[in-house]
């Protein structure tokens, strides 16, 4: 599969790139138990939290426990909100994809480029996640 990944991709470093996922994926499960379950809060490790540390009054340097939350939406939502908003993101996501057939194409091309980079940090793809998920929060 990662031979004809590479090939199909015409990226010889595909391996590297999962594998370097799968490490940010593993490191955002190494907290302490309270912050694996709730999160650090919104906003952390995202770009925005990173620029702010080197704005004038910042603390500059790299956020302790910052973890490459651009690397999947995975991450940074599992980052912010812990295991109890991934599942409740998982839980909205399924919720539109059953209630709102018009946007599953969007919602699985979003749900699958989530798994690869921050699609929440993308504008207009998170505004446009958050109107899909409104709107089917808004039928129910």
């Amino acid at each position: 599969l990662l031979v004809g990944a590479a090939v199909w991709t015409a990226r010889p470093d595909v391996a590297d790139s999962l594998a370097a996922r799968g490490r940010a994926t593993l490191h955002a499960l190494e907290r302490p138990l309270p912050e694996l379950l709730a999160g650090r809060g919104m906003g952390a490790g995202t770009n925005a939290e990173g620029q702010r540390r080197w704005l004038p009054g910042g603390k500059g340097g790299e956020a302790p426990g910052a973890e490459a939350a651009g690397d999947s939406a995975v991450v940074s939502i599992l980052s912010q909100t812990g295991i109890a908003g991934l599942a409740l993101a998982a839980a909205a996501l399924a919720r539109a994809w059953k209630e709102r057939g018009e946007v599953r194409p969007f919602l699985g091309i979003a749900a699958l480029s989530g798994l690869t980079f921050g699609v929440l940090e993308a504008f207009p793809v998170g505004l446009l996640i958050g109107l899909a998920l409104a709107g089917a929060a808004a039928r129910g």
